[in-house]
């Protein structure tokens, strides 16, 4: 049987890279974070890929990671979701092909050049159609990060996208009443994603406002530089004492609530759909600006909080940063760690079962054992194949056959005369015909070596008889 290999998360995104591994108990075992340098990543695409895969090797160094297998998350700005309605009654080869069909019509790129999966939305409604929750990517912006991951000697298990990333973490421990919202709000984008009461993504939005954008307003208000806006962005938030910041910051917010009204409600007039999002929940690094949750409040009429994992908060007090790297570790320690949930890795590309790991398949010290261990292999099975099939035939198992005496009620006294002895007296019987030997009575003498070689059988007592 083989035994599933340690497998562990790696976010990454335009300024970090975070890597994560848990133990069953999900106690973390291997953790850390470095910095990206500007330019090597832009909007999830690489820009320098040889600086990238020494910075993901510094990283799995430092955290000191166990096995070479990785769940990985790609940006949402990567990703093409949508929702396909299908009969019912098609078997696995019809449903793949009416998916490609289906999905080339919204989807304005040859199917030819992504990767996708799919899941079947739990339905509430009682028809003969099924729903498909339809996920791609394009093919060059994953073969990217394979060729990266390979050279530094990783196998990717999975690629998922970061918002499930983000709700296996925060929602996990949570039993859903009801549909909730995920706002990612991050440096240059905000990504808003559904999640219904089964914790199933639905629909996913991304929006080219976020922090960034909040600083820049703030510096433009005050007439102040980026670094000053951006620590009284931190400082102040939306905090009524700053008029002024709180201003500047309600004119880029203002884009956001719109999207979030805009999305509550088309969720709710889905068909699909029986409930309305009464939660949401803020990650990512400008959630924590001061007095945020507050405005969202006020705008959607929903309960509002700060999304923070328990296991991201033992890694580091009140840390919304590894939210998306605890959800890939989490899906790491599961039993199907491929299976479980939307995987944007063909199956062709997925590690095969194996009983090493690819570091230490790949360790020069372990292939040459394998190379003396094969070595050593062919020898034993020569040697069996030997003394099995051919040692037998040897000398030392030569059987000769011997005529055994037909009367065994008196001994032989000696070999020179098989006739009784003369009473004096002619007998007036005739001598009996010597009757065919019983098979049944032929012997075998069995000839070993001995400590001075072989034993030899003569046809007569003296050396001057021919060898038998």
């Amino acid at each position: 049987m083989f035994l599933r290999k340690p497998s562990f998360g790696l976010d990454i995104s335009d300024y970090s890279i975070e890597v994560l591994q848990l133990n069953r108990q999900k106690k973390a075992v291997a953790f850390n974070r470095v910095l990206l340098d500007a330019n090597i990543i832009k909007d999830g695409i690489i820009l320098d890929k040889e600086k990238l895969i020494q910075k993901i090797k510094e990283v799995v160094f430092l955290a000191r990671a166990k096995g070479s297998q990785v769940i990985m998350s790609l940006p949402e700005s990567k990703i093409f979701t949508h929702i396909i309605e299908l009969p019912k009654d098609l078997d696995e080869k019809e449903l793949q092909s009416a998916i490609t069909n289906e999905s080339a019509k919204a989807i304005p790129i040859d199917m030819d050049d992504i990767y996708w999966d799919y899941q079947l939305i739990p339905s509430p409604v009682d028809d003969d159609n099924q729903y498909v929750f339809y996920v791609g990517t394009l093919k060059e912006i994953l073969d990217e990060y394979l060729d990266v991951l390979d050279k530094v000697g990783l196998e990717p298990v999975a690629f998922e996208i970061e918002s499930i990333a983000l709700a296996r973490a925060i929602l996990k421990k949570k039993k859903l009443k009801n549909s909730v919202i995920i706002a990612d709000i991050g440096a240059r984008t905000t990504n808003i994603s559904v999640f219904d009461k089964n914790g199933s993504l639905r629909l996913s939005s991304i929006l080219p406002k976020a922090g960034f954008h909040f600083t820049k307003a703030i510096a433009d208000k005050l007439k102040i530089s980026l670094k000053e806006a951006e620590k009284n962005k931190r400082k102040y938030g939306l905090d009524e004492k700053k008029p002024d910041i709180k201003e500047a910051l309600e004119a880029e917010l203002q884009t956001i609530s719109n999207e979030l009204k805009k999305i509550i409600q088309y969720y709710t007039e889905d068909k699909l759909t029986t409930d309305r999002p009464k939660d949401l929940f803020l990650v990512g690094g400008t959630a924590l600006t001061p007095k945020l949750v507050d405005y969202f409040a006020q705008q959607l009429n929903l309960r509002v909080e700060i999304g923070l994992s328990e296991i991201a908060n033992q890694l580091q007090k009140k840390s919304i940063l590894y939210n998306t790297v605890v959800g890939l570790a989490l899906r790491g320690i599961g039993r199907k760690p491929d299976k479980s949930g939307i995987n944007l890795l063909p199956l062709s590309l997925r590690p095969k079962p194996s009983f090493v790991d690819r570091k230490i398949r790949e360790n020069k010290f372990f292939r040459i054992f394998g190379l003396l261990f094969g070595i050593f292999a062919v020898i034993i099975l020569g040697w069996v194949v030997y003394t099995k099939y051919f040692k037998n035939t040897s000398p030392s198992s030569f059987e000769v056959i011997v005529d055994q005496p037909q009367d065994t009620e008196q001994p032989q006294d000696s070999e020179e005369t098989d006739e009784p002895e003369d009473s004096g007296e002619e007998s007036d019987e005739e001598e009996p015909e010597e009757e065919p030997q019983d098979p049944d009575a032929i012997g075998a003498v069995l000839i070993n070596e001995t400590e001075t070689g072989w034993l030899n059988v003569r046809e007569g007592p003296g050396t001057n008889y021919e060898i038998v």
